[in-house]
């Protein structure tokens, strides 16, 4: 027999429904704070794995594209020799013959000991810069050109790779660097950088060599004759990517044929065997220059057969 008065169970009754009332909206509010906290995190977790997890392929090759889009684009020429400095012939006679459907021409700034073909400033900087005795202003050369309305890649030696003393080096890089930049202020559309003892392990050197021509002009167009030891190094495809991403075009040397070896055929023989690259970097092929037309119209045709673009006589 139940005694309890009925307004006390009533009130039980009462204060009974109004804690589960109570609980179900702590429960309530609860889920909705933690959904709101597992957005907020999901979200921060997404932007994080996004940038940390690119595949590395993708990722490199949106960093090369970044910057090659960021370097003007080098154009496809065929550039016959035209020496700077020659002896027995004129400048006058050398730009005379140089052929009337030519649209360029690759002069050579300096021999493969530094010594330049033009006279310079830059040798009251730099004591090591010297220039030949009969050297004329590069700017008077290149007005002479002007009139023939061709475009000039210069040829720029670089033989300061073989420097023990690395921070003499560094000067001498420095120095070359500017010699680059003031021939590309006189007028000259192109610089082609050919190092005489670099290997696969200046390739770092060659582009920190390249970004100081690019910072000092940004509009540079710069080459670099790919160095030997790169081509046969394990990782040449690694190395040649590395130099593409700071030069504006690649040049395969051609012109190394020993004396005993024919060279028309070395010629074919070395585009040949570079064909793929070729096309797929854009690359110039840089010729050895011949003593008459039809030798000098075989290596053209070389070039083209294996569908290479563009190409360059080297200057001798």
């Amino acid at each position: 027999m139940n005694n309890r008065p009925k307004h006390l169970q009533y009130r039980r009754n009462i204060y009974r429904k109004k804690r589960t009332k109570a609980i179900a909206v702590i429960i309530a509010v609860a889920l909705a704070l933690l959904f709101v906290l597992f957005l907020i995190i999901g979200n921060a977790l997404h932007k994080k794995t996004s940038n940390d997890e690119v595949p590395s392929d993708s990722g490199t090759e949106t960093t090369t594209d970044d910057k090659n889009n960021a370097l003007p684009s080098a154009e496809a020429i065929g550039a016959y020799a035209l020496p700077l400095l020659k002896d027995g012939s004129t400048f006058s006679s050398r730009l005379a013959a140089i052929p009337g459907d030519a649209e360029a021409v690759c002069i050579d700034l300096n021999a493969t000991d530094g010594t330049l073909y033009y006279s310079s400033d830059l040798s009251n900087n730099f004591s090591f810069l010297k220039y030949a005795s009969d050297a004329s202003p590069l700017s008077s050369s290149l007005s002479s050109i002007a009139v023939r309305g061709l475009y000039v890649s210069a040829l720029l030696n670089v033989p300061s790779f073989a420097v023990a003393n690395d921070l003499s080096r560094e000067i001498y890089l420095t120095g070359w660097c500017a010699v680059a930049v003031e021939a590309i202020r006189a007028g000259v559309d192109d610089c082609l950088i050919k190092t005489v003892s670099a290997g696969a392990d200046d390739v770092d050197k060659l582009c920190a060599l390249a970004d100081l021509i690019h910072e000092m002009e940004k509009e540079a167009i710069i080459g670099i004759v790919i160095p030997e030891d790169v081509l046969s190094a394990r990782n040449s495809e690694v190395l040649i990517s590395k130099l593409n991403d700071s030069f504006n075009y690649l040049v395969l040397n051609a012109t190394g044929a020993k004396e005993d070896e024919d060279v028309g055929v070395y010629v074919e023989t070395r585009v040949a065997q570079m064909q793929m690259q070729l096309i797929y970097y854009k690359m110039r092929v840089l010729l050895p220059t011949a003593e008459d037309a039809a030798t000098t119209q075989k290596y053209i045709d070389s070039v083209k057969k294996y569908n290479a673009l563009s190409w360059q006589f080297l200057p001798r």
